[in-house]
């Protein structure tokens, strides 16, 4: 059997959101102590959450870091290894927990998770009760952003 490695995407025991003061001025929101061009996705216009930890810790099987997520699924790289996904003239490859009766096609398909790469589906497909229950396997020729999940400020500084 190949060595037990969690899936880059992974979140780990000794990863935690930070908490930095929310200040609110001209140029928008932003953490106290930075730039809002620093801290901000600047296609979508919305501040990121803050994590800080080594990510070395117990692996927390099924729950997504949010930073790794992130740049996973903004960049297109392998949830597993988080290198390129890699691309076939069919597309990328996604893994999706679910059941595929529920699915109709041509499908529009929305998901948190990034893609994967062939080599890292198969290990996952192999060691993934989850997804032994259930999953959907797409390739897709494109993948668009579409949101984000948080909190939306007012200009005062308080939840909207």
């Amino acid at each position: 059997m190949k060595l037990l490695e969690a899936p880059a995407v992974t979140l780990r025991a000794d990863r935690a959101p930070d908490h930095p003061v929310v200040i609110t001025d001209a140029v928008g929101i932003r953490f106290e102590g930075g730039r809002r061009s620093d801290q901000a996705d600047l296609d979508l216009g919305v501040l990121w959450e803050q994590w800080s930890g080594p990510a070395t810790g117990t692996p927390f099987y099924g729950v997504l870091d949010p930073e790794v997520q992130r740049e996973a699924a903004d960049r297109l790289l392998c949830a597993y290894c988080h290198r390129p996904a890699g691309r076939t003239p069919e597309g990328m490859l996604w893994l999706l927990q679910t059941d595929t009766a529920t699915h109709t096609w041509p499908a529009s398909i929305r998901t948190i998770t990034p893609p994967i790469c062939l080599p890292h589906a198969e290990l996952a497909l192999e060691r993934c009760a989850t997804l032994r229950r259930g999953h959907l396997a797409v390739r897709a020729p494109e993948a668009e952003r579409i949101g984000v999940l948080g909190s939306v400020y007012s200009p005062d500084g308080l939840p909207g």
